[in-house]
């Protein structure tokens, strides 16, 4: 038995309300429906629903089970998420403003190694010691030379000391 595919069966049933609908959520069969909840019932040695011709609902031992399987399933895909983001190869134009200072001195330094690590990413680049409106502007990213910044939304880092 597939534990993870059993529970997520178990989680389609219970929120469509009927094998067949859960069937169809889940791109698969009735009968396939049918045999993952039943090999978790026979694993778990409990039956987790109560079915009749009409309608199904959980047995007690259901309801804590089902709670406890959307709360593992929830973890699972958010650690897959979290994994896939990780592996997402960055992609696009990442439009930046810098005080000339910075695009003369320091950017030679990391912009060629960046673009050749990051191969599918554009950087447009716009040397301006003048402060940019950095939303209205379509800057993903703004670097200035300042002790602190002008009372705004926008979020500061220090990058050195």
């Amino acid at each position: 038995m597939d534990h993870f595919a059993a529970l997520r069966a178990l989680r389609a049933i219970v929120e469509a309300g009927s094998f067949t609908a859960a069937a169809e959520r889940m791109g698969t069969t009735h009968s396939a429906m049918s045999r993952q909840l039943r090999q978790l019932e026979e694993h778990l040695q409990v039956r987790l629903l109560d079915r009749n011709s009409r309608r199904l609902s959980l047995t007690e031992a259901g309801r804590d089970y089902h709670r406890e399987a959307v709360t593992l399933l929830e973890r699972l895909e958010l650690a897959d998420d979290r994994v896939r983001a990780g592996q997402a190869t960055p992609s696009g134009r990442l439009r930046i403003s810098v005080p000339q200072v910075v695009a003369s001195q320091e950017l030679p330094h990391w912009l060629p190694g960046f673009l050749a690590r990051y191969r599918q990413v554009a950087v447009d680049l716009c040397a301006d010691d003048q402060l940019v409106d950095v939303v209205g502007g379509g800057f993903d990213l703004a670097v200035r030379i300042a002790p602190t910044l002008p009372d705004s939304q926008l979020v500061a880092r220090e990058l050195a000391c």
